[in-house]
């Protein structure tokens, strides 16, 4: 099966290009409660996505659905999803909860009216991930690494993948019959350490069935790259097809293979980070 690729964007150009690439899904993010303080002074993203943007982005797309991310759970909540839903949304994704009570209530906010995911990015999401996904309605679920670490105070984002967390969360979500996604991804045959191709194998062993194109993939606020960004998106997403269809002729000794690098890659990172 072909994971799932996730583009966060609300330019029309872009997210056109990106459907014409192949990409599954657009991502439009709505989420700033609490964002800025908690991701001060790290080399993040802060969204400037609006409701409005949901059916403008819809009607320029053929085959991509649309995820909408809200904000955590709050007083604003039941009338945000409302309006999330009666502009187009495919799913709405919930950020920064931390238990069962949380989920509840955005389940019954969204009420069966479009498909949901959640986005566990907290320590106490993690510890409560029994309880959480035995919720009804909860259709999928994806790990996100840049609050993840924060939260553990890791020196690296992808250091969840070899402290057990990541393995612990997949193998719940496998429990509960819940599809998963893990983090973001860069362009295939980037010099990044660990490798896209790396990650990508590690995501196929865990099980994962979606990812996030990264800036590192593709940054559509480079303006350097305007004219190209087709054919780019193009390139991109076919690179990723073909890394997948050659993991898929893997064994489970190639796959253990590509775990230790990961693990010496990242810890390598780590040091580095942290000399």
């Amino acid at each position: 099966m072909a994971m799932n690729l996730l583009y966060i964007t609300n330019n029309i150009v872009v997210a056109r290009a990106a459907d014409d690439a192949g990409v599954d899904e657009i991502f439009i993010d709505l989420e700033v409660h609490g964002k800025k303080d908690r991701q001060s002074g790290r080399n993040t993203v802060i969204s400037e996505h609006e409701i409005e943007d949901i059916p403008r982005i819809k009607s320029v797309v053929s085959s991509a659905s649309i995820l909408v991310r809200c904000n955590p759970v709050g007083d604003w909540t039941a009338d945000e999803i409302d309006r999330i839903i009666i502009a187009g949304a495919d799913t709405v994704m919930l950020p920064f909860f931390r238990n069962e009570k949380e989920v509840e209530y955005f389940m019954g906010c969204v009420a069966g009216r479009v498909k949901t995911c959640l986005l566990v990015e907290t320590i106490e999401s993690l510890e409560n991930l029994h309880l959480i996904l035995s919720v009804e309605g909860v259709d999928r679920m994806h790990i996100g690494l840049n609050d993840l670490h924060i939260a553990y105070k890791s020196s690296f984002m992808f250091e969840p993948f070899i402290n057990g967390k990541i393995e612990k969360a997949c193998k719940i979500a496998r429990q509960y019959g819940v599809n998963f996604g893990i983090g973001g991804i860069a362009k295939i045959g980037s010099s990044l350490k660990p490798s896209p191709e790396c990650l990508l194998a590690e995501h196929m062993r865990l099980g994962s069935s979606s990812v996030i194109l990264s800036r590192s993939f593709l940054d559509a606020n480079d303006t350097s790259h305007a004219d190209n960004i087709s054919s780019m998106f193009t390139a991109g997403v076919g690179a990723i097809r073909a890394c997948e269809a050659k993991l898929n002729t893997w064994g489970k000794d190639m796959f253990a293979e590509n775990r230790s690098i990961l693990v010496k890659d990242i810890r390598k990172v780590v040091r580095d980070i942290n000399q």
